[in-house]
């Protein structure tokens, strides 16, 4: 049988490059990789450090909602007491007033709240409650919950020179229903050195330039609600920067730019960092490390890498000639393997195998095939199909190639006649690539002949079965 090999089993020549020219390319994709390299590293470490930054800020700022989600709820259980709102409703008689600073104190024991004020709707202090005068910022507070019929939130404020408070102000209604009239309002403070603070402080990261700040804008200035850990014995609320300098805070606040970005801090030091917003909040958290820390360990990296290249660039070159002619001689002896094991599988298939033309012209056969037709294989190759099929015409078998060729393969079968005359039933799954068709063929003589005497033997019952005179009846075994 004959195996096209279009292979060549001469080993490849080296590319015919001078040692000038490919030491010259060589070096520039050398130094382009390296620089490639670099610059890889360099990008990963700067996303992996903005990465880990938006997930501290993402996890502080969630912290700090959870905080105030706290807060509301409290509001809420003091605005849901019966107590409270059936005093300001004027439902309690006047002997159920005096327990009510007992009520909210016995609520709130232990939760650390530095006030607790109840007011009516005209905003005065119902007593007796756990007390104190109403700073402007609360007053405010208290009529925009009342105002809104909602939560309101009493920005982060100094009440003393060494202590900073906020607070949630709600609306108490009237049978504590959200539906029913408006009868006064609860304030509820707490000291954010203590509670919000020792958050911002916390450092999650050895990093020794890694800062996490709480910012708000107040007018044309953006206010550090945080100490600052690069100015010393700053204090909370008492840093501010004009709006201009487009640092990491401002551009979350005024052009609410949050995620990962890169740019200055309140220092005008290069850092990359994280912002995000704290929801129902005029505030915003930002995280940030200097870029120089974390370029650093990249740039050490990156002379390494190029020192590296330079010495792999003397190397390379004998290394690449011998890759080269290993890498040829074992794609021969692959094709050879695979040429040898295509041809054994051809022919000791029980099948017959051809190739044919978009003619119809034969241009393969194996042993199978020629047992199966009765001409040697030779003599194969002197044929068209249309000399063994009796089925098909010549126009017909050109409209069938046509068909397969658009559809890629086919399953079908027909009848051919061999050398000696006989006529034989194949069966024949044919497929179309590479600009042939090929075709493995089965011979089901035997099997047509079967199923033609079953056919033959059914109709003869059959008549039989009909007709005779003889009654006859079909019965169920059950």
């Amino acid at each position: 049988m004959i195996i096209r090999n279009h292979g060549n089993n001469e080993p490849h020549k080296f590319p015919t490059i001078g040692v000038v020219a490919l030491f010259a390319f060589m070096g520039v994709i050398i130094l382009v990789g390296a620089y490639g390299s670099y610059r890889i590293l360099f990008d990963g470490m700067i996303q992996y450090a903005q990465e880990d930054l938006q997930e501290i800020a993402e996890i502080k700022a969630r912290y700090i909602k959870t905080l105030l989600a706290e807060r509301h709820g409290d509001a809420n259980a003091v605005a849901g007491c019966p107590s409270v709102w059936k005093t300001l409703a004027g439902i309690n008689s006047k002997q159920e007033v005096v327990p009510l600073d007992k009520v909210i104190a016995d609520m709130f024991s232990g939760r650390g709240y530095r006030r607790i004020l109840v007011v009516d709707t005209a905003f005065q202090v119902v007593a007796p409650s756990i007390g104190g005068r109403l700073e402007p910022t609360e007053l405010a507070a208290l009529q925009k919950a009342v105002r809104t019929r909602n939560l309101a939130l009493v920005d982060m404020h100094r009440i003393a020179a060494d202590e900073i408070v906020y607070g949630v102000a709600y609306p108490i209604f009237s049978d504590n229903d959200t539906h029913g009239a408006v009868v006064g309002a609860v304030y509820l403070e707490r000291n954010g050195q203590k509670n919000l603070f020792p958050l911002l402080d916390f450092k999650t990261t050895p990093s020794p330039s890694s800062e996490t700040l709480l910012v708000r804008r107040d007018g044309d200035e953006i206010v550090f609600l945080s100490r600052l850990r690069f100015i010393p014995n700053s204090s909370p609320l008492s840093f501010r920067l004009p709006i201009g300098k487009l640092t990491l805070a401002e551009r979350a606040l005024v052009n609410s730019e949050f995620g990962l970005l890169t740019g200055k801090d309140y220092r005008g030091v290069d850092v990359v960092g994280a912002t995000h917003p704290i929801p129902g909040t005029p505030w915003a958290m930002v995280t940030k490390v200097d870029r120089a820390e974390i370029e650093y360990p990249a740039r050490l990296v990156g002379i390494i890498i190029l020192t590296l290249a330079l010495v792999l660039l003397f190397l390379l070159e004998a290394i690449f000639r011998l890759f080269w002619r290993r890498r040829s001689l074992e794609m021969i002896a692959e094709r050879v393997v695979v040429a040898e094991r295509y041809a054994m599988a051809l022919r000791t298939s029980i099948d017959g195998y051809l190739v044919v033309d978009h003619s119809g012209r034969i241009l393969d056969g194996n042993v199978a095939l020629s047992r199966m037709t009765g001409y040697s294989t030779a003599e194969i190759t002197t044929l068209r199909i249309h000399d063994l099929d009796v089925v098909e015409t010549s126009e017909e078998l050109a409209a069938h190639i046509l068909r397969i060729t658009a559809a890629g393969n086919d399953r079908f079968s027909t009848r051919w006649r061999r050398k000696d005359g006989k006529i034989i039933d194949v069966e024949i799954s044919i497929s179309f690539a590479e600009n042939s068709f090929f075709a493995f063929i089965q011979d089901i003589t035997e099997r047509k002949e079967a199923e033609r005497k079953l056919a033959a033997s059914e109709l003869t019952f059959r008549q039989m079965f009909e007709l005779n005179t003889a009654v006859k009846l079909v019965i169920d075994p059950k």
